[in-house]
């Protein structure tokens, strides 16, 4: 993203974990604020069951019974361990080439929010994994191209909208993005 500062470092090591394992088809690191503490920069595909269970808030309320469907990973120290995810954000999203030759770029249509998920469903879909790794870091400041004083909040929550239809539609297909259409509305 234009709003990263690159730490000193980074770029080496996560060259090298990539050509170390190359199965590894993108990779990112650990994310941080501006006040050093970690975002979460990886999660779990929203299938669109953990879509239509997490819009009733049960992930949250009955953790025990219903955790498993919520798209965060708990109980992982995102600022110690590397692991592979099911998808990183494109904050920071190291690709390789040949992954990138063979399923393509991220998808134009994509305004905002999403298409990094989707990108990381194809990139797993051709065999290849997703990895996080904390070893290297960057400092993503946030928000920056969704500003507030640049995008009316409106204008923001339709396109975050917009990009969980897409990523329902192009990751599992049109019955699923209708049917998280109707349990978002």
């Amino acid at each position: 993203n234009s709003d990263t500062l690159v730490h000193p470092g980074c770029l080496r090591h996560c060259i090298s974990v990539m050509d170390d394992q190359p199965r590894i088809g993108a990779m990112s690191c650990k994310l941080l604020n501006r006040d050093g503490t970690v975002q979460k920069g990886a999660w779990r595909f929203p299938t669109p069951l953990r879509v239509m269970i997490c819009t009733t808030g049960l992930p949250w309320r009955c953790r025990a019974l219903f955790g498993w469907a919520s798209t965060e990973y708990h109980g992982w120290d995102r600022d110690r361990e590397d692991r592979d995810v099911d998808w990183v954000g494109g904050a920071f999203l190291l690709i390789r080439e040949e992954a990138l030759d063979k399923v393509g770029g991220l998808d134009e249509r994509f305004f905002f929010y999403g298409e990094d998920v989707e990108f990381c469903h194809r990139v797993w879909r051709a065999g290849y994994r997703c990895h996080y790794d904390p070893a290297a870091s960057i400092t993503h400041l946030g928000g920056a191209s969704s500003d507030p004083t640049r995008m009316v909040s409106r204008v923001r929550e339709a396109h975050f909208l917009q990009g969980q239809y897409l990523i329902q539609r192009r990751c599992y297909g049109a019955a699923a993005a209708s049917l998280v259409r109707f349990c978002q509305v």
